[in-house]
């Protein structure tokens, strides 16, 4: 942006002499925003091409502030999470910022991660009505672990115990090998889209992979979001206790490194719901919302 852009930009990028402030302001509206407090707890994990930034509305850093994190990833565009105080209503001041912002390209792919429903409706207005994109919307719930169950005995016992059905023969459990794990991320995740942002995803974050006799039969990670996932088994292995000895591991992961245990799943995703049930609790509902650009060459 010029000088003129960056005057009437309403979206203030937060640099990082500022980190702790957004931390502390976040860190308040957990659980909701737990996903962009660990984003901001390991920015300085990430490497610079993933162009994650931190905005916040007309430069405000208070507990009133709108905050907006920006990545931006080789496989699905603009990846962008929100946080907003309680009460936030989405009055017409907010709306036109958030359409003439420059910050966020409407015309382009772009997800936005978790939405609180109080600001999600008018995402979806914006994308679709103001820019004419065709917009997909997953509904999900959202889990987390309260930090007071983290530190009980019983979630202790809960992280550590074996599945009484699972197979427990040749069975390891360690950090994804970046080559495996993007095979079978490939082969076996729905939203897989190529090699070399695969490759990103597991080499910038927190990752588990669970061995059955050498082979890799589950993957995990802790996604760009800061939140658990994507968990993925290979189909002939489901229902083993493998999803949940992943997850185990990269629970004890994120608490060693001062993370919230942060979550999501998509409402009609019985499985996976029922996996986060066993180890977090629902706190609310939000939305995803997807654009995939439209390519007029094809």
């Amino acid at each position: 942006m010029d000088t003129a852009e960056e005057l009437s930009e309403p979206f203030k990028l937060v640099m990082p002499q500022d980190y702790s402030i957004l931390t502390d302001i976040l860190k308040h509206r957990i659980p909701q925003s737990g996903g962009m407090y660990n984003i901001v707890r390991t920015l300085d994990n990430l490497e610079a091409e993933q162009s994650t930034k931190c905005f916040t509305l007309n430069g405000d850093l208070t507990s009133n502030a709108l905050l907006l994190i920006i990545i931006e990833t080789l496989d699905f565009g603009q990846n962008i999470s929100t946080s907003i105080p309680d009460g936030f209503v989405a009055d017409s001041k907010i709306k036109e910022a958030l359409r003439s912002t420059k910050i966020i390209n409407w015309k382009g792919s772009y997800m936005f991660v978790g939405i609180e429903r109080s600001l999600s409706s008018t995402i979806l207005d914006i994308g679709s009505f103001t820019f004419g994109n065709t917009v997909q919307l997953a509904p999900t719930n959202s889990y987390w672990v309260d930090p007071k169950i983290v530190a009980s005995l019983e979630f202790k016992e809960l992280l550590n115990q074996e599945d009484a059905d699972g197979e427990e023969d040749g069975i390891c459990v360690r950090n994804l090998d970046i080559d495996q794990g993007t095979s079978f991320m490939m082969k076996n995740w729905t939203y897989a889209r190529s090699e070399a942002g695969l490759r990103k995803m597991i080499s910038n974050n927190i990752s588990a992979g669970v061995y059955h006799q050498g082979e890799l039969v589950t993957a995990g990670m802790l996604s760009s979001h800061g939140m658990l996932g994507p968990l993925v088994t290979s189909l002939p292995h489901r229902r083993k206790g493998y999803g949940t000895k992943c997850a185990q591991f990269l629970v004890k992961e994120m608490l060693r490194r001062g993370l919230y245990l942060i979550s999501s799943a998509a409402k009609e995703n019985v499985r996976s719901i029922a996996l986060h049930l066993k180890l977090m609790s629902l706190t609310h509902e939000s939305d995803w919302i997807f654009h995939t650009a439209f390519d007029s060459s094809k």
